[in-house]
């Protein structure tokens, strides 16, 4: 990738409403050939969307939960299946597939302690269809660094 998009990539990760006279100016190239650009990026798939990074506190989400599940059985149709369960959780913003001792980590967000609470009390019982042999939650005490950002 030329360093010129990769520049586009930087500047519209760090705040993607600034205008495209501003991203071309910023790396030095013609706002023609700057909107060519992020048309290529967004094309080829390195731009998948633009979006606000909403403050959840401000919103009232002031509790994160991470929760830690291993199932008794993996694969893709097990994937597939806690994917379209996990997407139906309005709380849940992030879930992974992983390895080591627990198959999926899962982070969502919560009003209250309380809240964290009653959702960590029924999580097995909600997801009692997806065979999960362990479950361990944590409650994050603080977010030391979170930008979900990309290293460009």
């Amino acid at each position: 990738m030329h360093k010129t998009d990769r520049a586009i990539l930087r500047a519209l990760q760090e705040d993607c409403t600034q205008s495209l006279a501003r991203i071309s100016q910023q790396v030095d190239i013609s706002v023609t050939s700057c909107h060519r650009r992020i048309k290529t990026l967004e094309s080829r798939g390195y731009i998948q969307s633009r979006r606000a990074i909403l403050d959840s506190k401000a919103l009232g989400y002031a509790v994160t939960g991470v929760f830690m599940v291993r199932l008794f059985a993996n694969g893709e149709p097990v994937a597939k299946q806690i994917n379209d369960r996990i997407l139906s959780e309005p709380r849940v913003v992030s879930c992974y597939l992983a390895t080591g001792e627990y198959d999926f980590i899962i982070t969502a967000r919560f009003c209250s302690s309380a809240d964290y609470n009653d959702y960590n009390d029924t999580f097995l019982e909600r997801f009692s269809d997806l065979r999960i042999e362990r479950m361990s939650s944590s409650l994050v005490l603080q977010t030391l660094q979170e930008h979900g950002g990309v290293p460009v």
